[in-house]
């Protein structure tokens, strides 16, 4: 049952549609990764960093809505430094 299984799944590998499936899987768990062990700990020493601002700092901040963009921004350069390192492993491999 494996070998069948996993020939089938190295013939998927070889299509064009397999390439699509593994780089949609790829990206999918670059995000997760990058929203799990980068952003989210960035967030939370951006929060307690700003634990003692004044009030009116804090609600203009959120008035403004800079947390989203914070969240925005280090979740672009989080995932944009983890696809260049799977593309220089793919390239040492």
């Amino acid at each position: 049952m494996w070998a069948g299984l996993m020939a089938a799944l190295s013939r998927l590998v070889g299509t064009r549609v397999g390439q699509w499936v593994l780089a949609g899987l790829a990206f999918l768990g670059l995000n997760l990764v990058t929203q799990e062990f980068v952003v989210g700990p960035m967030l939370n020493y951006v929060q307690t960093s700003l634990a003692g601002a004044p009030g009116d700092l804090v609600a203009l901040m959120g008035y403004l809505r800079i947390d989203q963009y914070v969240t925005i921004v280090m979740s672009a350069y989080a995932t944009a430094a983890s696809g260049k390192a799977l593309k220089l492993r793919k390239k040492a491999a």
